[in-house]
């Protein structure tokens, strides 16, 4: 659950920060909320859907299986559109004059798309690299770098509350799979990715297993959670070298057979 709720503040925070899209629905849904009654009455579906749609649980269990190969994110748009073109209907139905009915559209549209920024290319598959690394996880900048200083382009496979921030900090480093192991929603993972992911999500991670995987598909780094490894194992005994501690993790190596 820590981890699905962790997955959803990472999307919040890419498909928002920077632009004005929450400050505008929230600024429309509070009109709304002081205007008649009828538009009251319209934003209690709109805040029960958001409720669900932010929700860990169902995100895990519902929104990420069923939406296969469409990105969940852009279910934001359902809760936030409506509240935003409802508030615009009512301040130009309350309008006079055409000419203001009509500015209240243009700006309206205007919110809409001058303010947001692109994050996601689909011709090359790639996020668009995050432009304040502050705001990502001290964790992210701390493993990428000393990933970094291993290698000029690392393969690595690592903990789950890395692999949904290290693209934003820099695409040098190539991830086993990233957060479409929790779904199939940008690019479909292998069966063998996704066991692996099982694996290191379970509690009690199969290290042997996850070796030959890494070795089948030629990853040399494992950055694991260090509340993760369970209490008396020693990944080195699975075929890992142990390198160092970063922030919260463990970064281990493969050794070549």
């Amino acid at each position: 659950m820590a981890a699905a709720w962790e997955e959803m503040t990472a999307a919040v925070k890419m498909a928002f920060e920077g632009n004005w899209y929450l400050l505008f629905f929230f600024v429309c849904l509070v009109y709304l909320l002081a205007a008649e009654k009828k538009w009251r009455n319209f934003t209690i579906p709109v805040l029960i859907l958001s409720a669900l749609i932010l929700n860990p649980f169902l995100y895990r269990k519902l929104w990420v299986p069923v939406l296969t190969y469409a990105y969940w994110r852009t279910f934001w748009m359902i809760p936030i559109v409506p509240i935003m073109a409802a508030a615009a209907v009512s301040i130009a139905g309350k309008c006079r004059k055409k000419s203001l009915k009509g500015a209240v559209c243009i700006c309206t549209a205007a919110v809409c798309l001058l303010g947001g920024h692109r994050v996601y290319d689909s011709d090359t598959n790639r996020f668009f690299p995050i432009t304040n690394a502050y705001k990502l996880p001290q964790g992210v900048i701390d493993v990428s770098d000393y990933l970094l200083m291993q290698e000029a382009h690392p393969r690595a496979l690592v903990d789950s509350r890395l692999m949904c921030y290290i693209h934003q900090y820099t695409m040098d480093i190539d991830l086993m799979y990233g957060r479409e192991a929790y779904g199939q929603y940008i690019l479909a993972v292998g069966v063998d990715q996704q066991a692996v992911f099982q694996q290191m999500e379970s509690g009690n991670p199969d290290f042997q297993m996850i070796r030959q995987m890494m070795l089948n598909y030629s990853y040399t780094y494992l950055v694991i959670d260090r509340a993760k490894i369970p209490e008396g194992v020693q990944v080195t005994d699975s075929g890992f070298r142990f390198l160092a501690d970063v922030n919260d993790y463990s970064v281990f190596k493969v050794v070549q057979e």
